[in-house]
């Protein structure tokens, strides 16, 4: 997690940055209504190019190895990650309590993916085109945890975002039936 004093470091450098190019003074105050967007987004931006990495790496593993060695790999390499993170984590003194509500969402996360993976391997397999089924699972995946963010969570509901979801059940629709 990012702190408030490392967010305001990141915003003055950034700001400072762009004052440097446009030849402008930056200004003294930092503006802290852009922070949440800024310490999330470069996230969500590895996140999607990770998943489409994944995407293409299982597209090129289907059929060259067993489905259950691929998806024991994947499990391997996620473990490793996870154990080196909490190693890391605890050498710094910054592992906390968890509580068991957290423990039982994150074993959640660990069967969804794992879930995704053993699916994704058994549709390559089977000849599916990386062009229709990564499409067809992610946005499929996006329009269903939207709605969870709404129905579950109350999150903010626009005409914008009404026609974000519109379009995108429209690629999915439009993906698949070429």
């Amino acid at each position: 997690m990012i702190t408030p004093d490392a967010q305001d470091d990141i915003y003055k450098t950034l700001v400072l940055t762009a004052a440097r190019d446009s030849r402008a003074r930056a200004p003294k105050a930092v503006n802290r209504a852009t922070i949440p967007v800024m310490s999330w987004i470069l996230y969500a931006a590895i996140a999607a190019a990770a998943l489409a990495a994944a995407d293409v790496c299982v597209k090129l593993a289907a059929g060259k190895l067993p489905n259950s060695v691929g998806t024991l790999i994947y499990g391997t390499v996620a473990f490793a990650v996870g154990l080196t993170w909490f190693l890391a984590d605890q050498a710094r003194g910054g592992v906390g309590r968890s509580s068991s509500a957290g423990v039982a969402y994150a074993l959640g996360v660990g069967v969804a993916f794992s879930a995704v993976t053993v699916a994704l391997y058994g549709a390559f397999r089977a000849g599916a085109p990386l062009s229709v089924t990564s499409p067809l699972v992610r946005l499929t995946g996006l329009v269903v945890a939207s709605l969870c963010g709404i129905l579950i969570w109350k999150e903010p509901v626009t005409p914008r975002y009404i026609l974000g979801i519109c379009l995108s059940v429209a690629g999915v629709y439009l993906i698949v039936t070429r």
